[in-house]
């Protein structure tokens, strides 16, 4: 599998296709989520138990940057993979999202994807001495 292929299925699990002008721009995001990742955690390479998350951020920082610059509209994103209840066992969580136009959950949720995996990264922090 190319190492793009899939943060690609991601986007498409949106409805957005990657194009031929968005290959620049998603190799260079992933190098820059890469080496935030491995400066937070103070390795070289990244661990195969890391790559999902670097996917994910890469994902959320792409679809935030394509939204902040106009690209595309929040309305050519299909939002329905979105989480709105939780359930375990006898707990329930509802967000209410009545409130949020779909732009906003949107930015929320590139917001979420950005931030996906702190814990799992700290996990593989290594000391500086």
């Amino acid at each position: 599998m190319r190492r793009m292929d899939a943060i690609e299925k991601l986007l498409q699990s949106f409805g957005y296709t990657v194009g031929e002008a968005d290959r620049p721009l998603l190799s260079f995001i992933r190098n820059t989520v890469e080496n935030s990742i491995k400066i937070r955690a103070n390795i070289r390479e990244i661990p195969p138990e890391l790559v999902p998350i670097v996917e994910k951020r890469t994902v959320g920082e792409f679809l935030a940057t394509k939204l902040s610059t106009g690209e595309f509209k929040s309305d050519s994103i299909n939002l329905e993979p979105l989480v709105k209840t939780i359930q375990e066992g006898k707990v329930t969580i509802t967000y209410d999202t009545s409130g949020q136009t779909r732009e906003m959950m949107l930015k929320t949720y590139c917001g979420m994807l950005i931030a996906y995996g702190e814990l799992e990264i700290v996990a593989y922090r290594k000391l500086r001495w």
